[in-house]
């Protein structure tokens, strides 16, 4: 059933399961950005993330929530970007 969504992430390239993909998300001055490992596609034809890295951030400065994130998520798949992290930078 998932092959009839859009299975293709926000360069337009097919989202390959075991890959990690991020996304963002902005709202009222609070920003956050989750990385993960694409597990599978729901019969909704999203993409279930296993979280690795998220942060939070308040008009521009990073915080620490005091509540933990999600451990999966469910996103559509035109909004994740492939992760890289050989290129990651550790600052």
């Amino acid at each position: 059933m998932a092959d009839t969504f859009v299975n293709q992430d926000a360069l337009g390239n097919p989202v390959e399961i075991g890959k990690s993909y991020g996304y963002s998300s902005t709202s009222s001055g609070r920003a956050k950005t989750t990385v993960g490992v694409a597990e599978k596609f729901s019969k909704t034809g999203q993409v279930t993330l296993r979280v690795t890295e998220v942060k939070h951030f308040l008009y521009g400065q990073q915080f620490e929530r005091s509540w933990p994130d999600a451990e999966k998520v469910s996103i559509r798949p035109y909004m994740l970007f492939p992760v890289n992290h050989e290129n990651r930078s550790t600052s």
